[in-house]
C-alpha cells in the first residue's frame, strides 16, 4: 500500500466521498477560499499549468488527480485546455520528477464518444471525444501515457460513466431536480440502456487500483457492472425521494423530433439513447467488483 497519496480535486463531490471512505494517509488538496474539514490539507490559489506542487508531493507516493473543469456551456475551450490538460500534465511531471510511483487520472467516458449503437465501448476503442470538455481530458491521457514511459511512473486512467449518488452535480443533479419537481415523466416507453456508477463504487475502484498492480499502465472504463434505462433510473430516484412518480410512454420518435426543433438534440440523446461499456473487459483485466450491485441514488 502506498504511504502517502495526494488528492487533488478533494473539495468536489468525488474527492469529498473519496476522503470520507479512505481518509487514512492522504493530503487533500484545496483551494484558499474553500472550507475545508481535512487533516493534512495543502492550499494552492489556483490550479493550472504553472502550479508549484513541490511541497505537496513531499513524501506523497501517489497520486490521484480529481481536480478539473467540468462540463460547462460557460467554459471557454482555452479554460478546458489549461485546466484539464496542461494543469494535469504539469502535476503528472512534477510528480515523476519527485519519485511518485503512482499516478491516477480520473477521465471520462466522454472519451470513448457521446452513445454506443450495437457495440459496448471498450478501452481499446478509437477515441471519439465529442466536446471540448471530453476532448482536453483525452489530450491529457495522451501526455501523462508518454510522461509515464519516460519516466517510469505507473499510470492509471479511469473513465467514469455518470456517478451518481447524493449531492452529486451534473446530468444527475438536473435528473434529481426534474423527478423533485415533477410528478409525471414521459419515459415510460424508452428502454434504452445505459451504464452509470455509484459514488461508493467509484470510490472502491479508485482505491483498488491505488493499491494493485493489475490496474498499472491501464485504461479503465467505471460502471456499475449492468445497465439501466432511464425509465427505471428515473423511477429509482423517486423511490429514494419518496416520491409517487407517473410515467406516460412517449414515443421515442417525438423525443428525437423536439431534441431538432429546439436545438437539445445532445441533450435529449443522453436521455433516451445507450451508452453501455463492456463490464466483462474490465473484469477480466483487474479483479475488482463493485461494493454494491443495486441501484441506490441516495
Amino acid at each position: 500500500m502506498l504511504s502517502k497519496v495526494l488528492l487533488t480535486g478533494s473539495t468536489g463531490f468525488i474527492g469529498r466521498n473519496y476522503y470520507k471512505l479512505y481518509p487514512n494517509d492522504i493530503r487533500c488538496v484545496a483551494r484558499q477560499y474553500k472550507k475545508n474539514n481535512f487533516d493534512d490539507p495543502y492550499i494552492i490559489e489556483s490550479l493550472t499549468s504553472k502550479t508549484d506542487w513541490e511541497e505537496a508531493l513531499s513524501d506523497v507516493n501517489g497520486v490521484i488527480h480529481l481536480a478539473g473543469l467540468a462540463h460547462s456551456k460557460s467554459y471557454s475551450n482555452d479554460d478546458y485546455t489549461e485546466i484539464n490538460y496542461l494543469a494535469a500534465v504539469n502535476l503528472a511531471k512534477q510528480a515523476a520528477d519527485a519519485g511518485v510511483k503512482k499516478f491516477i487520472f480520473i477521465s471520462t467516458i466522454g472519451v470513448n464518444g457521446v452513445e454506443t449503437k450495437k457495440e459496448p465501448f471498450r478501452s481499446s476503442d478509437i477515441a471519439h471525444p465529442h466536446n471540448s470538455y471530453a476532448k482536453s481530458k483525452y489530450q491529457a491521457e495522451i501526455a501523462l501515457n508518454e510522461i509515464a514511459k519516460e519516466s517510469g511512473m505507473k499510470l492509471v486512467i479511469i473513465r467514469p460513466t455518470l456517478v451518481y449518488g447524493s449531492d452529486a452535480p451534473g446530468n444527475y443533479k438536473s435528473l434529481l431536480n426534474l423527478v423533485k419537481n415533477s410528478s409525471i415523466l414521459p419515459f415510460k416507453a424508452i428502454h434504452n440502456e445505459r451504464s452509470f456508477i455509484s459514488i461508493q463504487n467509484l470510490c472502491s475502484l479508485i482505491n483498488f487500483c491505488l493499491n494493485s498492480k493489475e490496474a498499472d499502465g491501464q485504461i479503465i472504463l467505471a460502471s456499475d457492472g449492468y445497465t439501466v434505462s432511464i425509465f427505471e433510473f428515473t423511477n429509482a430516484i423517486a423511490e429514494s425521494l419518496g416520491r409517487k412518480l407517473y410515467q406516460v410512454p412517449i414515443p421515442r420518435k417525438i423525443f428525437i423530433l423536439l431534441g431538432r426543433l429546439f436545438n437539445k438534440e445532445q441533450m435529449i440523446g443522453q436521455l433516451i439513447n445507450d451508452l453501455r461499456v463492456d463490464d466483462e473487459e474490465t473484469r477480466n483485466r483487474i479483479s475488482w467488483q463493485p461494493i454494491s450491485t443495486k441501484l441506490e441514488t441516495k
